[in-house]
């Protein structure tokens, strides 16, 4: 968390975009870190067990189960992550309009945080 903490040169509270959040195992740890993330993936039984973990744990948490590209929020975030494999899942064509339309998300200077995948030995 360090490492995203710092590249995306967050402050306290920051409000962040987790793509593909999975059961928010991200969220979780930037919500003690600080952070006021939100979660988003278009497995509704993992979105179900992120929602579920976060109140056994008495963490707060949003978890929205949908598709990133039609993803409504009333807000803007400070930065956006996506972690392990989710950056993968769709096809070129929808990464692309996704990274195209960021700016919806974020604010003009949208900083956003794609690990590279790295390749088994």
């Amino acid at each position: 968390m360090q490492f995203i903490l710092k590249n995306l040169n967050l402050k306290p509270s920051a409000k962040l975009l987790d793509v593909g959040c999975g059961f928010g195992r991200h969220s979780m740890e930037l919500v003690l870190k600080g952070m006021n993330p939100v979660g988003v993936d278009f497995s509704k039984v993992l979105v179900d067990a992120a929602r579920k973990t976060c109140q056994l744990m008495g963490l707060p948490g949003e978890f929205f189960y949908g598709d990133i590209r039609n993803f409504q929020y009333p807000q803007k975030f400070d930065g956006a992550i996506i972690m392990l494999n989710a950056f993968g899942l769709m096809s070129d064509e929808h990464n692309e309009e996704w990274i195209g339309n960021k700016k919806k998300y974020s604010g003009t200077s949208p900083e956003t945080l794609i690990p590279k995948p790295t390749a088994p030995d």
